[in-house]
């Protein structure tokens, strides 16, 4: 079966969801980065934002919610909330917000936003593989053979 890209149509150029596959890009790939804890950036903030998002973008494009993931929530709420009183620990249940939340997105995610979603996690993947290239160093203690600078052996450079 011979794969075809998906033609450019009025919705893939459509300016929400391009947004919306930014923002998923977004969440799904940057938001619960370490580096975003320096700058006081925790990843709760970003999940209140892009469900503000994604409602508004439910609420423009006239979606509802579907079937499976009310029937998911109620299951997955429901089996962690038995884990949460048994030990007595309500993270046990906040701690999914994250997980559903992703199966809430689910649910808009069409053709156009994947093929979207898989070109710029690709770039995004080759950008951080030329970025771990140049910034990488041999360790001190490997730089005389590490780099095949000397042509001593190994022996010689431990003994």
């Amino acid at each position: 079966m011979k794969y075809s890209f998906p033609k450019r149509t009025s919705e893939s150029n459509n300016l929400s969801t391009r947004l919306l596959t930014y923002f998923i890009f977004f969440v799904a790939f940057v938001a619960m980065s370490p580096v975003l804890s320096l700058f006081e950036w925790r990843g709760i903030y970003t999940l209140i934002a892009f469900l503000l998002f994604i409602s508004l973008y439910a609420i423009r494009k006239n979606h509802g919610i579907k079937w499976w993931f009310i029937g998911a929530t109620l299951l997955i709420l429901s089996t962690s909330t038995v884990s949460a009183i048994y030990w007595a620990d309500p993270r046990y249940t906040i701690s999914l917000i994250f997980f559903i939340s992703a199966l809430y997105a689910i649910q808009f995610i069409n053709k156009i936003i994947i093929d979207k979603l898989i070109g710029i996690a690709s770039y995004f993947f080759l950008l951080m593989l030329a970025l771990a290239r140049i910034s990488h160093r041999p360790p001190a203690s490997l730089a005389g053979w590490a780099g095949c600078h000397h042509h001593r052996s190994f022996a010689a450079m431990i003994a």
